[in-house]
């Protein structure tokens, strides 16, 4: 089962810079590299303009969902 299955995905304003540009995971923040899995997109709105960006997630297996690699709280 994917993240996205039961999580909503944050908003733009709720991620790093690294994960708006798609380099870290969405869910933990560990870094991608060409690894990324999508999680789909993240929306926001800045004044008038709405702002929608992909995002991208560890593998699965592989990162969040592993027993090696577990999801760390971030602080906004």
């Amino acid at each position: 089962m994917s993240p996205t299955a039961t999580r909503l995905l944050p908003t733009t304003h709720a991620l790093t810079s690294a994960q708006y540009s798609g380099q870290d995971c969405t869910w933990c923040g560990a870094p991608l590299g060409r690894r990324g899995a999508p999680a789909g997109l993240a929306r926001g709105q800045i004044g008038a303009h709405v702002v929608a960006v992909p995002v991208f997630q560890c593998q699965p297996g592989i990162g969040c969902q592993s027993s090696a690699h577990r999801p760390t709280e971030r602080n906004h």
